[in-house]
Protein backbone atom coordinates (compact mmCIF):
# COMPACT_ATOMS: atom_id res chain seq x y z
CA UNK A 1 0.00 0.00 0.00
CA UNK A 2 1.14 3.58 -0.99
CA UNK A 3 -0.42 6.36 0.76
CA UNK A 4 0.70 10.04 -0.15
CA UNK A 5 -0.19 13.12 -0.95
CA UNK A 6 -1.28 14.10 -4.33
CA UNK A 7 -2.16 17.63 -5.63
CA UNK A 8 -3.22 18.25 -1.82
CA UNK A 9 -5.16 15.19 -1.50
CA UNK A 10 -4.32 12.55 0.54
CA UNK A 11 -4.37 9.21 -1.49
CA UNK A 12 -4.44 5.39 -0.79
CA UNK A 13 -2.72 3.08 -3.35
CA UNK A 14 -3.03 -0.93 -3.47
CA UNK A 15 -2.06 -2.54 -6.82
CA UNK A 16 -4.77 -0.63 -9.25
CA UNK A 17 -6.89 0.30 -6.43
CA UNK A 18 -7.29 4.03 -5.70
CA UNK A 19 -9.00 6.67 -3.41
CA UNK A 20 -8.61 9.63 -2.32
CA UNK A 21 -9.22 9.77 1.46
CA UNK A 22 -11.57 11.89 3.53
CA UNK A 23 -12.02 12.49 7.30
CA UNK A 24 -13.12 9.68 9.61
CA UNK A 25 -14.72 9.77 12.75
CA UNK A 26 -11.61 8.26 14.64
CA UNK A 27 -8.25 10.20 15.61
CA UNK A 28 -5.69 8.78 13.42
CA UNK A 29 -7.80 7.22 10.98
CA UNK A 30 -9.15 8.30 7.44
CA UNK A 31 -11.98 6.89 5.08
CA UNK A 32 -11.00 5.51 1.80
CA UNK A 33 -13.11 3.74 -0.44
CA UNK A 34 -10.22 1.43 -2.50
CA UNK A 35 -13.32 -1.45 -3.58
CA UNK A 36 -16.47 0.63 -5.37
CA UNK A 37 -19.13 0.78 -2.32
CA UNK A 38 -17.18 -0.46 0.34
CA UNK A 39 -15.63 2.65 2.05
CA UNK A 40 -13.30 1.61 5.34
CA UNK A 41 -11.30 3.63 7.53
CA UNK A 42 -7.29 3.11 7.32
CA UNK A 43 -5.90 3.66 10.76
CA UNK A 44 -2.18 4.54 10.94
CA UNK A 45 -0.12 3.32 13.37
CA UNK A 46 2.23 6.15 15.18
CA UNK A 47 5.96 6.23 16.19
CA UNK A 48 6.22 9.79 17.61
CA UNK A 49 5.10 12.17 15.05
CA UNK A 50 5.29 9.82 11.94
CA UNK A 51 3.27 6.62 11.01
CA UNK A 52 4.95 3.74 10.88
CA UNK A 53 1.83 1.48 9.68
CA UNK A 54 -1.30 1.26 8.17
CA UNK A 55 -4.14 -1.01 8.64
CA UNK A 56 -6.48 -1.37 6.36
CA UNK A 57 -9.31 -4.06 5.96
CA UNK A 58 -7.89 -6.02 8.68
CA UNK A 59 -4.18 -6.15 6.86
CA UNK A 60 -1.27 -4.39 8.45
CA UNK A 61 1.21 -2.72 5.64
CA UNK A 62 3.99 -1.56 7.39
CA UNK A 63 6.46 2.03 6.06
CA UNK A 64 9.87 0.74 4.46
CA UNK A 65 12.78 2.17 3.64
CA UNK A 66 11.88 2.36 -0.29
CA UNK A 67 10.95 6.20 -0.02
CA UNK A 68 14.69 6.80 1.52
CA UNK A 69 16.60 4.39 -0.72
CA UNK A 70 14.82 6.30 -4.12
CA UNK A 71 15.70 9.22 -2.65
CA UNK A 72 19.60 8.05 -2.20
CA UNK A 73 19.43 6.79 -5.84
CA UNK A 74 18.08 10.04 -7.61
CA UNK A 75 21.07 11.87 -5.89
CA UNK A 76 23.56 9.47 -6.91
CA UNK A 77 21.87 9.82 -10.24
CA UNK A 78 22.31 13.34 -10.23
CA UNK A 79 25.74 13.50 -8.89
CA UNK A 80 26.62 10.65 -12.17
CA UNK A 81 24.89 13.30 -14.88
CA UNK A 82 26.57 15.75 -12.67
CA UNK A 83 29.66 14.61 -13.21
CA UNK A 84 29.29 13.54 -17.24
CA UNK A 85 28.03 16.72 -18.40
CA UNK A 86 31.67 18.22 -16.49
CA UNK A 87 33.68 15.46 -18.95
CA UNK A 88 31.56 16.41 -21.54
CA UNK A 89 32.51 20.03 -21.42
CA UNK A 90 36.02 19.71 -20.59
CA UNK A 91 36.08 17.72 -23.54
CA UNK A 92 34.52 20.15 -25.83
CA UNK A 93 37.31 23.05 -24.64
Amino acid sequence: MVVEIVDDALVARVGRLHAVATPYTEPEAVRVELIPGRGAPLRFHLDGDQADAVVWDGKTFERTDRSRRAAVRDRQLDESTDELAERISASAS
